[in-house]
């Protein structure tokens, strides 16, 4: 008889640890007491976007003490080389949230895992924004899940505006006038007409003007047609911006923002989270925004986006998904919008259009501005891939080709022909490495 009990109870020790070890993660790590770290990667600094994903990691391990996130800030530009490091090493996080050029590409390479389930789960694609979930979709697959979006608007001086009775500019030719006005009034005591900033990957003055010009680096079959009198034309228009532009601004690094809040120029393109820190300042009453005007063609102006791309690093995956659950729980992601960024809006619909996020008191006050801006969600291009993504895209953007072109404009003097001519060749030889690769 003891002989059998001790039979059973060594069959019942055997079997226990067989389920303990298919158990998935975080209920296994409750039984380690080790949670299971989900890393994250991110690149908002703000003091605003800071806090805000603190308290909803904070509210997500209370909820889930089996869970650590372990959210690393990486810089914009520092992302994509690093997870290409890191996916050599088999070591890549969880979790990346980076420029919108790079999801797709991510998809492309094998890197992300496709959410098209979890993008059910929350209501279906045609719950998000519609520009930022076409350019996370590759034939059908999506490789991410928008949760922010932030069009490209002209950032515009109120008070000079009203000195010089200037009305808000319908067409390219307007825009000039009304940025020489403010030149040749102001720029004597260092205020410009307009600041046309270049740096770290933010050629944002030459994709603005392509994106209402009609001028496109790829076109809907992948073709290259950047050599284009549609480029050429806003390339031209960009020299004449230039010359009601503070010395020296195409190859600054510092915070184009700051420069504008202090007074440097009376316009310059950003994206709408610029408010964030104008309402810091509370000088709402001082700078608003309008479109970029639209000389040609279906687009209007830039819009970046943000997502969350779920790689496929299988350690912490599903503990990964469980988090992304969380944050599109609509109390957790209405909580997180109404703290977040100002001017970051939110890519999912039903966040965007509630009464709770525009009432909220922080986001009321800048409501006007932001809400002019929201038709550039779904008329808005992306960077190299204003059709939908292609795998030339996060090359291209890597090899920073619009930047380059406005430094040959405005630095090397290059013609608008000239430029136009490198572009497509240095297209054409990404295209071959990438097609070689």
């Amino acid at each position: 008889m003891k002989k059998t009990v001790s039979s059973i109870l060594a069959i019942c020790l055997l079997l226990s640890v067989v389920l303990i070890c298919q158990v998935p993660g975080s209920i296994a790590a409750a039984g380690s007491g080790d949670p299971v770290v989900v890393e994250f990667w991110d690149p908002e600094l703000r003091d605003d976007g800071m806090a805000a994903w603190a308290a909803l990691i904070a509210d997500f391990e209370a909820a889930n003490p089996g869970i650590k996130i372990d959210r690393v800030s990486i810089p914009w530009n520092d992302e994509n080389p690093k997870l290409q490091a890191a996916a050599a090493a088999n070591s890549m996080p969880n979790i990346v949230h980076a420029f919108h050029t790079y999801h797709a590409g991510w998809g492309y390479q094998g890197f992300a895992r496709p959410v098209n389930d979890l993008v059910d789960e929350f209501g279906g694609p045609d719950n998000f924004a519609s520009g930022p979930m076409l350019r996370s979709t590759v034939d059908g697959t999506i490789y991410a899940i928008p949760f922010i979006f932030y069009p490209h608007v002209i950032h515009y001086r109120k008070d000079l505006y009203e000195k010089y009775d200037l009305s808000i500019p319908t067409t390219w030719d307007e825009l000039y006038e009304n940025s020489k006005v403010i030149n040749d009034g102001e720029s004597a005591d260092g205020t410009y007409g307009f600041f046309v900033y270049n740096a770290g990957e933010q050629p944002y003055p030459l994709v603005n003007l392509m994106a209402c010009n009609d001028a496109h680096a790829f076109d809907k079959d992948v073709n290259i047609i950047i050599n284009s009198p549609e480029t050429i034309e806003a390339l031209t228009f960009l020299e004449k911006l230039l010359t009601v532009s503070p010395p020296g601004s195409v190859t600054r690094t510092d915070n184009s923002g700051n420069a504008f809040l202090a007074g440097e120029a009376g316009h310059f393109w950003s994206s709408t989270s610029f408010i964030n820190m104008v309402v810091g300042e509370d000088a709402l009453d001082k700078f608003g925004t309008f479109p970029t005007p639209v000389q040609k063609g279906e687009f209007q102006a830039f819009c970046d986006f943000g997502a969350f791309t779920i790689t496929k690093q299988p350690e912490g995956q599903p503990e990964a998904m469980d988090f992304i659950r969380f944050f599109f729980e609509k109390e957790n992601s209405l909580k997180f919008y109404q703290n977040f960024v100002i001017g970051l809006l939110p890519a999912n619909k039903s966040i965007l259009e509630s009464d709770e996020f525009w009432s909220y008191p922080r986001i009321a006050k800048a409501s006007d501005s932001l809400k002019s801006a929201l038709p550039i969600a779904d008329r808005g291009i992306g960077m190299f891939m204003d059709y939908g993504p292609n795998i030339y895209a996060a090359p291209a953007r890597s090899a920073n080709v619009f930047g380059k072109m406005v430094e040959y404009l405005d630095l090397e003097k290059w013609t608008p022909e000239q430029v136009v001519q490198w572009a497509e060749n240095e297209l054409n030889t990404i295209k071959m490495d990438v097609d070689y690769d």
